[in-house]
C-alpha cells in the first residue's frame, strides 16, 4: 500500500515570546546539580533617617529566602514500527515546545512537589470587577513596590487574562506594565475560576530547561515503538515580592 500523504516538517522548538522561558533570566550555571537558592536581595528595608538624631542602625541579616530544586519532566510518543518517520526528532521538538507550559505550571503550583515557593502562595489583595482592571494593576504594582522597597518586580497573568490587560492599555506592545514591569504570560498558568483572572507580582524570575536525553524502545512483537525526551527544568523567583489580585470577568467561550 502506498502512502500518498506527505509529512509536514513542523518546527515545534520555538517558545512563546511572552512566556516564562522567554521573559525570565537564565538559571545560573550549575543549576542542574540541584536547583537554585535565592539569597537575600530585596527583603531588607533601606535605612533613611535624619542622622542628626541619635540612633543605632541595624543591618539586615543576609540569608537565603527561597529554595527551588530542579525537577524532572518528559515528553513521549508511540507509533507503529512501520511508520514513515523517526519519533525521536519530533519528540525532542515537542519537549521544547511544551517546556514553557511545564515551567509556568511548576512556578504557579509546584506540581513536582519540590516544596519550593509558588505563585499560589501569594497574599491576595482582593477582587476587582473587569471594568476596574486599571485598579487591579495599580493595586498589585503598588503592593509590589512597597514589599520590595522599589526593587524590580514582574507581573504574571494567564493567556486569557493577557487579552484584557492589552485591551485596557495596561500592557505595551513590548510587554511592559504602566510602571515598567515585565508581563509574563505563562501558557500553563491557571486562573482560579472561569470567571476570575488572577494577576500575580513577584521579584525577578529565573528559568531554564536541560537538553533532553532521548530514549527509544522497540517492541517488535507488538509492532510498537516508544520514544521519550527526558530532561530536567528549574524555575525560581525572588519571593520577597509575592502578591496577587483577582478580577471578575465573563466566562470564556468554549
Amino acid at each position: 500500500m502506498v502512502n500518498l500523504l506527505t509529512a509536514a516538517n513542523v518546527d515545534q522548538s520555538g517558545r512563546m515570546p511572552g512566556g516564562v522561558l522567554s521573559k525570565s533570566l537564565p538559571a545560573p550555571s550549575g543549576w542542574e546539580r540541584g536547583g537554585i537558592q535565592i539569597p537575600f536581595y530585596g527583603c531588607g528595608e533601606p535605612v533613611l533617617r535624619d542622622k542628626c538624631v541619635e540612633a543605632e542602625d541595624v543591618p539586615n541579616r543576609n540569608s537565603a529566602v527561597g529554595q527551588f530544586p530542579a525537577f524532572p519532566f518528559e515528553q513521549g510518543s508511540n507509533c507503529s514500527t512501520t511508520g514513515p518517520d523517526s519519533l525521536v526528532g519530533g519528540v525532542q521538538d515537542r519537549y521544547n515546545a511544551t517546556a514553557d507550559w511545564v515551567v509556568s505550571r511548576q512556578l504557579q503550583q509546584d506540581l513536582a512537589v519540590t516544596g519550593a515557593p509558588k505563585l499560589d502562595d501569594a497574599v491576595s489583595l482582593g477582587t476587582a470587577l473587569d471594568s476596574d482592571f486599571a485598579l487591579a494593576v495599580r493595586s498589585v504594582e503598588q503592593a509590589a513596590a512597597n514589599a520590595g522597597f522599589g526593587a524590580v518586580w514582574v507581573l504574571h497573568i494567564s493567556v486569557g487574562g493577557a487579552a484584557y490587560v492589552a485591551q485596557q492599555g495596561l500592557m505595551t506592545i513590548d510587554g511592559f506594565s504602566p510602571a515598567g514591569a515585565k508581563w509574563i504570560i505563562g501558557t500553563g498558568y491557571e486562573d482560579p475560576a472561569a470567571t476570575t483572572i488572577r494577576i500575580w507580582a513577584t521579584g525577578p524570575v529565573w528559568a531554564s530547561i536541560s537538553t533532553p536525553e532521548m530514549v527509544e524502545t522497540v517492541a517488535h512483537r507488538m509492532n510498537d515503538v516508544d520514544a521519550w525526551a527526558r530532561g530536567i527544568g528549574v524555575v525560581a523567583f525572588d519571593p520577597c515580592i509575592l502578591t496577587a489580585v483577582d478580577v471578575t470577568v465573563p466566562a470564556a467561550l468554549t
